[in-house]
């Protein structure tokens, strides 16, 4: 799916995923250079990429929704989510969540607008990485490592005016932090 810009808009009104498959395995799917919006403020799922391979996300710009992207099976590997930005808000909000063995996908370059029921990032799968990501304003979480969350690095975060920063569950082995902007908030582990 490739659009022209955020001129080129999904927009629904937030009581299903704006993207999705259904089929067991979608290798090499590419969805780039659109925008993806919840008419009903704080509703709904922008990309449903569980079940993805090797497939890449770039350059959307998702508004209005409650959660952003979502990979969350065994068999969801190797993604890149490039240049997004997420705004996301309400009781259960998360810009980005990898969980259920969803193992060795990348984020980059990508900046959540959260409100204070949200978590920017949640990762709870091997081998995950985050490349210069921005969460900023209000996430009661702006990234979360959970205990399965094995093998996580993260460069060049930036992390600002947040309830809790950083937080890394007991059990989760490996993590690695280098350089990075954390400002306003607190990081536990």
């Amino acid at each position: 799916i490739e659009g022209s810009g955020p001129g080129s808009m999904i927009s629904f009104d937030g009581t299903f995923t704006a993207i999705q498959t259904n089929v067991s395995e979608a290798t090499g799917i590419q969805i780039r250079n659109l925008r993806i919006h919840s008419t009903t403020t704080n509703t709904g799922l922008g990309i449903n990429a569980t079940n993805f391979v090797i497939s890449k996300f770039s350059d959307i710009w998702m508004t209005g929704l409650n959660r952003g992207v979502l990979m969350n099976k065994t068999g969801t590997h190797y993604n890149t989510i490039e240049n997004i930005r997420i705004g996301i808000g309400g009781v259960g909000s998360y810009g980005i969540y990898i969980d259920g063995n969803s193992n060795e996908n990348t984020i980059m370059r990508t900046r959540i607008l959260p409100d204070g029921n949200s978590t920017g990032v949640f990762i709870n799968s091997h081998a995950n990485s985050l490349y210069d990501v921005d969460v900023e304003t209000n996430a009661n979480y702006s990234v979360y490592i959970g205990p399965s969350g094995h093998d996580t690095t993260m460069v060049g975060l930036y992390l600002e005016g947040n309830d809790k920063q950083l937080y890394i569950a007991p059990g989760a082995e490996a993590t690695t932090i280098i350089v990075g902007f954390i400002v306003d908030g607190d990081t536990y582990n």
